[in-house]
């Protein structure tokens, strides 16, 4: 009880500085996202109401479907509904972290640093815990592992149906709240049912192939002794290997996962045929490249990603780099020590066998970070891979706390190796010049004024109402989305980044706004502007990181200001918002 108490504690109070970070409103960029979503089901009452910012989220409505819930129930507004809904989702992860380690190490201790590290990977500060599809669907699959691993240790037939049916309801729920957290737990299942099978094959081919065939071969060429003796030595411990799992066969394969896995798989396939097919041309593309660009700096036609540097030029110190480079290297330093720990004690469970895979797999994922298009997969990758990453390095931890030669030193650096991984993480994890709270309200004369951004996008709520087609870039197209309501383009589809960086008026530009009707145009003069992250706050005069007052040339930000017959209807100092409508000949329609 004190343990769970303390991994609890931990987690809620790492959710209350992402709380603190953003206490007034959701900054992230998929939150503002999924706030959209949220207000078209509490106005409509419908679901799958189109997003022009991100199409697939309505696909997946679990989590607007909770937060609209919540919020009708309570009478909160979907800010606040959110920050219970993800809440909630972090005290599930944290708790369903503890019992599902616990099952599967048969070890509180084990479970209480596995989920401590788990703690330190670097997307759960922040990212783990924004108003997203995916901080409620990875807490709902590790539910859902704890369940599967404690129906196969259930002796009662009636627990085993209710863990059986806690999984099945979790299954449907995750599949219609996040695509990828779907897959991957349907890879864990399917791996951990396929395991069994896979080590009996691996027990037979080892006794009537490879061993005899091995020894054999020793024999007849008869090597030195030395070698000889190493060699019976591996084979026995191939034998006493295989042994271990081979004596529990009958119960793995009696209690495994499969039929879980087997619905796990159809209710996915299910659901992105019937209703959210589109997710397969909105995820190709970023594998292809991702693979591609693996190719291309193989073959030395693409340089390397620079590690610990923004793409505004910012370079972490050397502290820091330091700190992330050691998390990495302590993890690998444990990662021996807790596969040494599997084979001598968890060879015969199938799905320690299957985190230890994970925890590879992470380090084979790292590499990605190098590549500029596959960073973002390696890094959506390492959260799922990580729960397996934690375990191990748990095992390693409490076989070196536990031995006999420990002592107080030995402890102290194991204690100190648990917080270098968890500053690594974070440092890995977020921008530095994000990672505290940035000036999102300023009090001047006894008042509140918010940034130019979120009030330009309440004025066209106000005065020109909602479902307004608009171009802008990323920073004001997610809040003329979100707190604008407004139907709002930007990024690179269409191309409304290019529209906004060109000082002229092409016919292609002209021809873009008719093809996608868009009626407004909200030019902000700032350079930060086009940052999804950190172009939502006030400016920072003093420097730093992130050129934050730098501004367009004149002759860019003012183009629609040479335009015949098109006027400013807004107008904040940096943010002008154009009625267009004469360009792309569109009518004002709502």
């Amino acid at each position: 009880r004190e343990r769970i108490g303390l991994v609890v504690l931990l987690g809620l109070m790492l959710y209350l500085v992402k709380i603190m970070h953003s206490p007034f409103g959701f900054t992230f960029n998929d939150e503002l996202i999924h706030t959209y979503n949220v207000k078209r089901i509490l106005q409509s009452g419908v679901l799958f109401r189109e997003n022009p910012m991100l199409a697939v989220t309505p696909l997946y409505p679990g989590l607007e479907t909770l937060t609209a819930a919540v919020a009708l129930l309570s009478g909160l507004n979907p800010f606040d509904a959110g920050l219970l809904v993800v809440g909630a989702a972090r005290l599930v992860l944290t708790l369903a972290l503890f019992l599902f380690y616990e099952q599967a190490s048969g070890s509180a201790r084990v479970a209480g640093l596995a989920t401590l590290l788990y703690m330190a990977n670097s997307n759960f500060l922040y990212w783990g815990v924004q108003f997203s599809y995916e901080s409620l669907a990875l807490p709902l699959a590790t539910l859902i592992s704890f369940a599967a691993a404690r129906r196969q240790n259930a002796r009662n037939k009636m627990h085993r149906f209710g863990f059986t049916l806690m999984a099945l309801l979790g299954m449907g729920a995750v599949v219609i709240t996040h695509h990828m957290s779907s897959y991957f737990l349907t890879a864990f299942l399917l791996c951990w049912a396929l395991a069994p099978i896979l080590m009996r094959f691996a027990i037979a081919l080892t006794a009537k192939k490879i061993i005899p065939w091995y020894v054999g071969q020793l024999g007849r060429r008869r090597l030195v002794h030395y070698v000889t003796e190493r060699s019976g030595w591996l084979v026995r411990q191939l034998a006493q290997g295989w042994s271990k799992f081979d004596k529990n066969r009958d119960v793995y394969a009696r209690l495994g996962p499969g039929g879980l896995a087997v619905f796990a798989l159809a209710a996915s396939l299910a659901w992105l045929i019937l209703i959210a097919n589109p997710t397969i041309s909105y995820i190709s593309p970023v594998l292809s490249r991702a693979v591609l660009s693996i190719f291309h700096m193989i073959a030395g036609e693409e340089t390397a990603r620079q590690l610990f540097q923004s793409s505004t030029g910012y370079v972490a110190p050397i502290w820091e780099r330091t700190a992330g480079l050691g998390s990495v290297l302590l993890c690998l330093l444990g990662l021996p020590v807790g596969l040494r720990v599997v084979w001598r004690r968890y060879l015969g469970k199938a799905i320690v066998l299957v985190l230890a895979g994970a925890a590879l797999a992470y380090f084979g994922m790292l590499g990605l970070r190098f590549s500029p298009a596959a960073w973002e997969t390696g890094n959506r990758a390492s959260e799922f891979l990580f729960i397996g990453l934690s375990f191990i390095v748990a095992l390693a931890g409490v076989e070196i706390w536990q031995s006999r030669r420990a002592r107080g030193l030995l402890r102290m650096v194991v204690a100190v190796s648990a917080a270098i991984i968890f500053m690594g993480g974070v440092i890995a994890g977020w921008p530095p010049q994000l990672r505290l709270s940035q000036p999102y309200r300023v009090a001047v004369g006894g008042r509140i004024i918010e940034p130019q951004g979120p009030t330009a996008a309440r004025w066209m709520r106000s005065f020109l109402g909602p479902g307004n087609v608009i171009g802008a870039g990323m920073s004001n197209g997610l809040l003329m989305l979100a707190y604008g309501e407004q139907h709002a383009y930007a990024g690179n589809w269409p191309d409304t980044d290019n529209i906004l960086e060109t000082p002229d008026m092409p016919e292609w530009q002209k021809q873009t706004l008719q093809t996608w009707q868009i009626q407004f145009f909200a030019v902000d003069r700032r350079l930060i502007s086009r940052n999804n992250m950190a172009g939502l706050y006030f400016d920072r005069t003093g420097g730093g990181p992130i050129p934050s007052t730098e501004l367009f040339p004149p002759e860019i930000y003012e183009k629609f200001d040479r335009q015949p017959n098109v006027s400013r209807i807004f107008d904040s100092g940096n943010i002008v918002i154009y009625d267009v409508k004469v360009l792309s000949d569109v009518t004002l329609f709502k």
